[in-house]
């Protein structure tokens, strides 16, 4: 979620937020929780989490798996200058299914366009709003580990977090209507190191023979495959990108 907030402010280098800035739904240093309070004064500030992470009982460790998708750096803005709009990047999904080399698969005339380099993505799709608080691990094919630690596990792909909006209030209500995204987005972790063991066929939908343990953040146990079915962008599949 830091990296998140860090991409969006990198994008918008004129927005200007200041120290008293509530950052919804945090209260007394985001220890405690608070939905729908309208006193907006009270929730945790820009200001408040303006310290050394050492300070809050945390440090962070490098990334486990960079940005899929690096933004070029913003330039510098001047308070004489004019941003210019510069658009974003897009990518292109493949229009056929690609091999565990990359190179597209046959067409339906039996011809291939070419072979050429491709990096596989774990993409999840469908991501929307979710009334608890997730964790997803990652593990690559015949996984021999399904411990989430990048140092010790080379297994371990990546991990998304998905942040509950909580359950609405009693008798009514919907769940963090204000900061709930209407629109469901895509959450992608790369995999190239495991290029040569994602390959496709598996009859696994083009999840491409990937282990996926989801925790629940509240009670810490494991979500069964039945649970997990019925929510929302938690079903990953294997996407083959050019470089």
């Amino acid at each position: 979620m830091d990296r998140l907030t860090s991409i969006f402010l990198d994008s918008r280098p004129t927005n200007q937020l200041t120290a008293r800035f509530p950052l919804q739904p945090f209260l007394d240093s985001a220890t405690r929780l608070s939905y729908d309070d309208p006193r907006r004064w009270i929730y945790t500030t820009i200001g408040d989490m303006a310290k050394d992470t050492r300070a809050l009982g945390y440090t962070y460790a490098p990334p486990a798996s960079s940005d899929a998708l690096a933004r070029a750096e913003a330039d510098l803005v001047t308070a004489s200058s004019t941003p210019q709009p510069a658009g974003g990047r897009a990518i292109s999904l493949p229009s056929r299914p690609r091999t565990a080399h990359g190179t597209e698969a046959p067409s339906r005339s039996g011809r291939s366009s070419g072979a050429t380099k491709k990096i596989p993505y774990v993409v999840f799709t469908g991501v929307g709003c979710t009334p608890s608080g997730y964790r997803i691990d990652v593990f690559a094919p015949e996984a021999a580990s399904l411990v989430p630690d990048p140092a010790a596990n080379p297994d371990f792909i990546g991990q998304v977090t998905r942040l509950g909006m909580g359950p609405g209030r009693p008798g009514g209500g919907g769940r963090g209507g204000e900061r709930c995204r209407k629109s469901e987005v895509m959450r992608v972790l790369s995999a190239e190191r495991y290029s040569d063991r994602l390959g496709g066929g598996r009859g696994d939908g083009g999840r491409g023979g990937l282990k996926v343990v989801v925790t629940d953040l509240e009670s810490g146990k494991e979500v069964g495959p039945e649970e997990v079915k019925a929510l929302s962008g938690f079903e990953p599949v294997v996407i083959w990108l050019s470089v």
